[in-house]
């Protein structure tokens, strides 16, 4: 008897999931749904007023590939939901910007904020997960005055911050770090920004507007922040020190 050898032949097909990139209108007194401040073929020209979301609309639902663009005006956040926090990482191909719409002056005002960072590029303040980190974000041309803490960027790599404005306070109620990476954040890019009056300086010097790493904890915070370039910014008006890089290789300050 001749067995009878059956030759069978699977075919898979992958389908390529590209992101499509979409643009939205944020407004300090912006109360619409977030697709009904998406700007597109069906709904063109940018958005403000109320017909624009609020950023804490935009912060929950950006996705890889969108732009949020920030009409002008004074924002003053309640919680850090309302900064820039975004809700997910872009991707390499497909970054998330949050910038200033055509120009606009755009501040985002601490004073009163419950939040105590103007960015966060994190799930919370510490969570212990690497994968909690926001990377592959750009911010570009917004203000952040009287902030305590002014952003704070952890597992978060690639992310580029630019042509911003930074303003602390001049007081002990500063947090220690004012602009801080840590815990393996790496590659990020920092330039074309001014910083200054953040950190106590009147009857002993306290904080710092940068810092790479913490020069007062263990290892385990230090480590693995490498990479970062950090160019064509001015920096004044400090509090102990200006920038530092703590335990971090590879940095371009």
């Amino acid at each position: 008897m001749k067995s009878l050898m059956s030759k069978v032949f699977i075919a898979i097909t992958f389908t390529c999931v590209t992101a499509s990139a979409e643009t939205y209108y944020v407004d300090y007194n912006g109360t619409a749904s977030w697709e009904a401040c998406e700007h597109n073929a069906g709904t063109p020209g940018p958005k403000s007023g109320t017909s624009a979301c609020n950023l804490a609309t935009a912060n929950s639902n950006v996705a890889p590939g969108d732009t949020v663009y920030l009409r002008e005006g004074i924002y003053y956040p309640t919680g850090r939901n309302d900064c820039i926090h975004p809700g997910q990482s872009g991707t390499a191909g497909n970054r998330i910007v949050y910038q200033n719409y055509n120009g606009e002056n755009v501040t985002l005002d601490g004073d009163s904020s419950n939040a105590p960072e103007a960015m966060l590029f994190c799930a919370g303040w510490d969570t212990g997960n690497p994968n909690d980190g926001r990377s592959y974000i750009t911010v570009r041309g917004i203000n952040f005055v009287n902030w305590n803490q002014l952003g704070e960027l952890r597992y978060a790599s690639y992310n580029e911050i630019a042509d911003c404005y930074f303003s602390g306070h001049r007081n002990l109620n500063c947090d220690y770090n004012g602009f801080y990476l840590s815990q393996e954040s790496k590659h990020n890019w920092i330039h074309g920004n001014t910083w200054h009056s953040f950190g106590h300086f009147v009857d002993r010097d306290a904080s710092c507007i940068l810092n790479i790493g913490h020069d007062n904890v263990g290892n385990a915070e230090n480590s693995g922040n490498d990479f970062n370039t950090v160019e064509n910014n001015h920096f004044y008006a400090s509090g102990h020190h200006v920038v530092g890089v703590n335990n971090a290789k590879y940095n371009v300050i």
